[in-house]
């Protein structure tokens, strides 16, 4: 990543770090009930990546993770 990138994430702690290495980093609040931001007339949203990781999580349970061979 480019630093002074703008990076959107959940609340989740360990991101809070993001703004001292140098990126702009902004939360979405699920837990205050915050699925939207709106900046500049654009839609921000998460719920793809988070639609991605609950989809390979799914997956790696179901094959009981990623053998060696598979590995890169």
């Amino acid at each position: 990543m480019v630093l002074q990138s703008n990076i959107y994430t959940d609340t989740w702690k360990s991101y809070k770090g993001l703004n001292k290495k140098g990126y702009k980093h902004q939360t979405i609040d699920h837990g205050k009930g915050e699925y939207v931001k709106v900046k500049k007339g654009k839609k921000i949203h998460i719920n793809g990546i988070e639609g991605f990781w609950g989809y390979l999580k799914e997956q790696l349970l179901k094959h009981h993770g990623v053998s060696k061979t598979n590995l890169i």
